[in-house]
């Protein structure tokens, strides 16, 4: 497995596999009924639906991203093969295929309010798009190497890409700019969270660290508005939505 993700109200849980299908489970086993009615995964035993589990496929390389839609409807896989692939919660069926980018996609994320989305590749973009276009609507390039990980602020007018040149950007979505940049870790970035208030970027490194910044400070970073928390095992660590941190900030 490379990767897992829960829908909004954690009834389903999607696992992303090198193997370049996706798994869904039923979190509380309840079946996951489609509504084409000649599903063959629709059956049932004395009437009963008794399939608790999906198996996606339509990739033909690993899945590295998965990201549920903000009312439970779709599904977003990123994939070695270059592409991004938009599923039916309804009818568990492959709808759309985005094609865009030169080499693999780590990452997916859907804006908060759903239409749009953010990818991060190895060719050192990161790429918005609409869920009605198969093509990009904005390329936001300026790291010098992989970007790895996408987050939107919660307003869904900035995202956050993290990326192995060590540093992590924001970007005004309208005018494709960026128009900060944070530093601080020494390793490549694998995982971010903003958190519901807009206010604070956590940002975690395969430096064993979680940089924990104030985003509304005037500058990209400063020590003044940073925290750092040590960790111990960083590998396929994640991070939920951060709220506001309770832990000493750094010294000048």
């Amino acid at each position: 497995m490379t990767c897992l993700s829960f829908n909004d109200d954690s009834t389903i849980v999607a696992g992303g596999f090198q193997d370049s299908f996706i798994k869904l489970w039923s979190i509380d086993g309840s079946p996951l009924k489609s509504v084409l009615k000649n599903d063959e995964h629709n059956r049932t035993i004395d009437g009963v639906a008794v399939n608790g589990c999906r198996r996606l496929v339509g990739h033909s390389g690993a899945v590295y991203g998965l990201d549920f839609s903000p009312d439970n409807n779709y599904l977003l896989s990123a994939s070695e093969d270059k592409t991004v692939r938009l599923w039916s919660m309804d009818t568990y069926t492959s709808l759309v295929s985005y094609k865009g980018h030169n080499a693999p996609v780590w990452d997916v994320k859907f804006s908060p309010l759903g239409h749009y989305f953010a990818t991060a590749s190895h060719d050192q973009t990161a790429r918005l798009w609409s869920c009605d276009h198969i093509y990009p609507l904005r390329i936001f390039a300026g790291h010098l190497k992989d970007v790895d990980v996408v987050e939107f602020h919660p307003n869904s007018t900035y995202l956050f890409t993290g990326s192995s040149d060590k540093t992590v950007r924001m970007w005004d979505i309208s005018r494709g700019e960026s128009v900060r940049v944070f530093i601080g870790h020494h390793m490549p970035i694998n995982c971010m969270a903003c958190s519901p208030d807009g206010r604070w970027l956590a940002t975690a490194g395969e430096d064993s660290i979680i940089n924990v910044f104030d985003i509304a400070s005037e500058c990209g970073i400063s020590r003044r508005e940073q925290w750092i928390i040590r960790i111990h095992n960083p590998r396929n660590l994640q991070l939920s939505q951060l709220w506001q941190p309770k832990i000493q900030k750094m010294e000048n």
